[in-house]
This record gives C-alpha cells, structure tokens and sequence, in this order.
C-alpha cells in the first residue's frame, strides 16, 4: 500500500492537473504546432481531457483495490491468450 501511494498519488495529481488545465483554458498543446482551441482542434482536445482523467481514475483504483484493478485488467487482456500472449 506504501509504494502504491508514493508512485501512483503524483501520478494522478500529474494527470488531473492537465486535464483541468485543459479544460479550463479550453486549448490543447500540439506538438510543432502550438496552443489550439478546441475549435480548432476538437478531437485532440476531447482526448486531452478524458484520457488523463480516466488514466487518474485507474490510478485511484489501483490504489484503494489493487486486486480488484488487476482482474479488470486481466478480463481486458484475456483475449490476447488466442494469439499466444500469456498474460500473468
């Protein structure tokens, strides 16, 4: 639980704050290309936004129910065992 808190807490504040960064100004940085608006650049924008989030949100249940994080994560990937990719 220890090293859950010391790696995964300034994982999730490092993400929630872009993501609220983001969505309060309404920009998104493009690589070799600058800020955008979200006009300009919608989809980027959108996925600057809840991907981080729901990337925090991961983080947070690994925190509070790592084993409940890890069979998510196994039902997720199970289909990779047709390929003969053996997942742990």
């Amino acid at each position: 639980m220890e090293i859950g808190l010391l790696v995964f807490i300034p994982v999730v504040l490092f993400f929630f704050g872009i993501s609220s960064y983001n969505l309060y100004h309404g920009e998104v940085f493009v690589k070799q290309r600058g800020w955008k608006t979200k006009e300009e650049w919608p989809i980027t924008y959108w996925w600057t936004v809840f991907f981080p989030y729901l990337c925090a949100l991961f983080a947070l249940w690994g925190i509070v129910d790592p084993d409940g994080l890890w069979d998510f994560v196994k039902l997720i990937l199970g289909p990779l065992e047709l390929f003969g990719i053996a997942i742990p």
